[in-house]
């Protein structure tokens, strides 16, 4: 009576780990526009006044939630149709 399967040793492959899920892809370059970096919106997520200053919550192109930030909005004047989506759909929102 067998207990356990037995296999030819030649049936045999080492074990191969997939690295790809789960893997940490790192970030895209920025963008350098006039000497500096940028780096595309995807969607503004909210706004806010933050010190007298006008800010958005930014989520990045192919940047994760964690990568979100708030930016102030003179930093944002190559982002101005995601800004203006926002402003659309939340009226009420600091602008």
């Amino acid at each position: 009576m067998k207990v356990h399967p037995v296999f030819h040793v030649s049936l045999l492959t080492p074990y191969q780990a997939n690295t790809l899920p789960g893997r940490v892809q790192p970030p895209p370059p920025p963008i350098i526009v006039e000497g500096f970096e940028e780096f595309e919106v995807q969607e503004i997520l909210d706004s806010r006044i933050h010190y007298n200053k006008l800010q958005y919550f930014v989520d990045w192109k192919n940047y994760g939630p964690h990568e979100r930030t708030w930016e102030p909005a003179k930093f944002l004047k190559h982002a101005k149709e995601a800004v203006a989506r926002f402003h659309t759909r939340h009226p009420n929102r600091p602008s």
